[in-house]
């Protein structure tokens, strides 16, 4: 009889292996993490590149 939470060889499918080497707690970690890092650069980038259109902008209105 097999244990509860082990894989047999034969009864392997695609989620089953996503579940042989992470359980859902880890994966929803992992997954919130890696999109607060990508918030958070995309805030970055926003950011930079809106200070310098700005500036671009006002130049531009003051020498006409």
């Amino acid at each position: 009889r097999p244990v509860k939470g082990s894989v047999d060889q034969k009864e392997i499918s695609g989620d089953t292996v996503l579940l042989a080497f992470a359980d859902y707690h880890t994966l929803r970690i992992a997954g919130l993490t890696f999109a607060g890092v990508i918030v958070f650069l995309s805030f970055i980038l926003l950011t930079g590149k809106g200070t310098r259109i700005t500036k671009d902008i006002t130049t531009v209105k003051q020498n006409p």
